[in-house]
């Protein structure tokens, strides 16, 4: 159960990643501070790896 919930995760943050290109292009306003797009993109692509790659390591040992 929990493998199929990282994937969603994943696809989620890869729809979001995907959003950002088509979005607003300004810089984002987190956690108090401004953070560039690119930064805010990069910060996506490496969560959105790590959901698709902890799913493929529950996959590969069911």
């Amino acid at each position: 159960m929990r493998k199929y919930l990282f994937l969603i995760a994943g696809i989620i943050m890869i729809g979001y990643l995907i959003g950002t290109f088509f979005g607003n292009q300004s810089p984002v306003y987190k956690f108090g501070c401004e953070i560039n797009i690119w930064i805010q993109r990069l910060f996506l692509a490496i969560v959105a790896t790590g959901f698709l790659s902890l799913y493929l390591k529950k996959k590969k040992a069911q």
